[in-house]
């Protein structure tokens, strides 16, 4: 067993146990790019910096005999393989030079994780797609401890990498609700079309949809003392989610617009990746997914079924939380894995899916709607690190149930398990 020290008062109780070797934890200094990048530098939480350890290992005589690891820690899901480059060259020689210092009993190197979990596989090296595979990682940290003049023995605790991709949520769709709340009749659609009739290019289209958004604030701005032009403004917001994808897609589809200008104007490529749809799912995402709302983790998500079939809408996921920030909008499209030479739309609301080479954020979920009587499902892939052991109970919904599925080592089948939480509404139908 090795006690792992990172403040002077952790050294002075290690003392009390003197049969008990001793790791010590160094903060790093590189600096790191990433959501977890506050776990280096000399103001990070955990560790000593390397003159603290000195000048305790002056004062406390014993404590450098009895020092046999080295830890370190880049902080989760480092996504450039050139800063843990950087960061293994650190650790590397913080050993060697801690060694040359006195601390000969250093053998152990644990330089924590980093190895970043590909949510999104396709190498972008941002947080959600790190710019390396798990061997590459090994490659520049044993590369390293094999050029050392005295090897040490390497310990790794990449947690997340490991648990990441052993659990997954499943939720199922309750209501489907119209995004801007007004569902346009066709007498409305007649009177706001006449705004969009002549539109002949990419240009145009901006400047209709920049004077549409103007108005909108106009609107708003008067809307909570006037009905009229609430209504109106209403009836405005729902025409510009929605018509304006359904013109823009129109004119795309007769080789009246080209495809890749459409990518440079930011008011077309807001409403083409904007949602139509709220999804309203049986759960909380405070209970299950709480990384997703505290600190906007991105989860691919996927429907259960009915994955030969182009996506309907762009919908929003609400959970049933009496929170707004219940909440999941985003969908990472990522282009240069489309096999087509063209954009793909959904099949309803004409909004954008994909296109060829270009990396796109949508501010929705491509999905189906559900049909007549129809069970329909959403997933949440690789919420295994550590969604479960962090769930909360917001609003006082309950852990879903959960189907553990185990390897059963005496017949060599699988072990399938229900679990149900206990419900804290103590609500009852009788």
């Amino acid at each position: 067993m090795i006690l792992d020290v990172g403040s002077e008062n952790n050294v002075k109780k290690a003392f009390n146990y003197p049969k008990l070797e001793i790791g010590v934890r160094v903060k790093p200094v590189v600096k790191i790019h990433g959501k977890w990048s506050g776990s280096v530098g000399v103001s990070s939480k955990f560790g000593l910096t390397v003159g603290a350890l000195y000048r305790i290992a002056r004062e406390y005589k014993w404590l450098a005999s009895r020092i046999t690891q080295l830890h370190m820690h880049p902080g989760s899901q480092v996504p450039r393989l050139r800063d843990l480059a950087k960061y293994f060259d650190e650790v590397m020689s913080t050993y060697e030079e801690l060694r040359e210092m006195g601390f000969e009993n250093l053998e152990i190197l644990n330089p924590g994780g980093g190895l970043a979990y590909p949510y999104l596989d396709v190498r972008e090296g941002t947080e959600e797609s790190p710019d390396y595979t798990v061997v590459e990682y090994f490659k520049e940290l044993l590369s390293r401890v094999a050029r050392a003049s005295h090897k040490p023995k390497v310990v790794y605790e990449g947690g997340r990498f490991i648990v990441a991709s052993h659990r997954i949520v499943v939720a199922k769709v309750i209501d489907v609700r119209a995004y801007a709340g007004v569902q346009l009749s066709q007498d409305q659609l007649e009177h706001l079309r006449p705004i969009t009739v002549g539109l002949k290019s990419t240009r145009e289209i901006g400047e209709v949809i920049s004077r549409l958004k103007f108005l909108l604030i106009k609107l708003r701005q008067r809307a909570h003392v006037d009905n009229r032009e609430r209504i109106l403004y209403e009836d405005l917001e729902a025409f510009t989610r929605e018509e304006m994808a359904l013109q823009i897609h129109e004119l795309a589809l007769n080789g009246k617009l080209d495809a890749d200008e459409i990518m440079k104007e930011r008011g077309a490529l807001w409403v083409l990746t904007t949602p139509t749809k709220r999804f309203i799912l049986e759960m909380s995402l405070f209970t299950d997914m709480p990384d997703a709302v505290l600190l906007g983790q991105y989860f691919q998500v996927v429907p259960s079924h009915r994955l030969s079939e182009k996506p309907d809408v762009l919908a929003s996921l609400s959970d049933i939380t009496c929170d707004s920030m219940g909440e999941l909008a985003k969908f990472k499209s990522p282009g240069k894995l489309l096999k087509t030479a063209s954009p793909l739309f959904t099949a309803l609301d004409k909004k954008l899916i994909a296109h060829p080479g270009v990396e796109l954020t949508l501010r929705g979920i491509p999905l189906h709607i559900p049909r007549p009587d129809e069970n329909y499902y959403v997933v949440f892939l690789d919420t295994g690190a550590y969604q479960d052991t962090l769930a909360t109970r917001h609003n006082l919904i309950p852990k879903a149930p959960e189907i553990i599925v185990d390897f059963n080592r005496e017949n060599g089948g699988l072990r399938v398990e229900l679990v149900r939480h206990e419900d804290y509404t103590q609500y009852s139908k009788s």
